[in-house]
């Protein structure tokens, strides 16, 4: 059996899927990242909006279904308490096993997208605990390709690592850092109208959204690309948003 949360939900049996409603996908995401949970958490996470008797009733329900799906194998039951069973596969689970033991192309693989996506709900708790997971898992993403992108620059593979470094860029565009590693391996490729054009661009970005100018480390770069001095890819930048940046 395989959950998988990262990108559209979906539950595989023998690699048929399992249509579930969206409580239920949430329920079993929740188990699968917060571990074994008593009743209580459930209902106060999913039915957060309605009374106790109706969310215990709503549970009851929800867990009648699941039982007569093939989900229902995953699950383990008692008065109190609901878990999964150990042999489920969850690909958020593998993801983070993954990322947390520097395996960064098989955890980049494992990311199809944001965690429950396309899943909304009216819940406030449900909604805020989906919500910090999204944000906490793509940052962790982020993180995993800027690390690939360096080990790839380290390992002489500038072109693979310029791949990976501007689609970071894509997805935040902010990244003062990022945009000075893209320069350095234009520049080592002997592209530096581009390592350039990159510069302007990221003059851009900083003073519409931020008001800033570039660093001096990035604006000296510029400079010594400008005077025809050909700039080596520096050592890997650390891993951080610019909201955390100290200017």
């Amino acid at each position: 059996m395989q959950l998988l949360v990262l990108g559209p939900p979906r539950m595989l049996c023998a690699g048929e899927e399992v249509h579930l409603p969206r409580k239920a996908l949430a329920l079993l995401a929740y188990l699968a990242l917060e571990g074994p949970a008593d009743r209580s958490q459930i209902i106060a996470l999913l039915w957060g909006n309605h009374t106790e008797d109706e969310a215990r009733h709503a549970l009851r329900q929800l867990l009648y279904r699941l039982r007569h799906t093939p989900a229902g194998a995953c699950l383990q039951l008692s008065k109190e308490f609901l878990e999964l069973s150990p042999g489920l596969e969850v690909d958020a689970r593998a993801f983070l096993q993954a990322q947390e033991e520097g395996r960064f192309a098989p955890a980049l693989a494992l990311y199809r997208g944001a965690f429950l996506q396309g899943l909304d709900f009216e819940e406030e708790s449900l909604e805020g605990w989906v919500a910090g997971w999204r944000e906490r898992l793509r940052e962790l993403w982020l993180g995993c390709l800027q690390a690939q992108a360096q080990a790839l620059a380290a390992s002489g593979e500038p072109r693979s690592a310029l791949a990976f470094y501007r689609k970071l860029l894509q997805q935040d565009p902010l990244r003062e850092q990022v945009h000075l590693e893209v320069m350095r391996l234009f520049a080592a490729l002997g592209q530096t109208d581009q390592a350039l054009r990159q510069y302007t661009e990221l003059c851009r970005l900083l003073a519409e959204e931020l008001g800033l100018e570039p660093l001096p480390e990035t604006r000296a770069l510029a400079e010594s690309l400008r005077q025809g001095r050909v700039a080596l890819p520096g050592e890997a930048a650390p891993f951080f948003p610019v909201k955390d940046v100290a200017r």
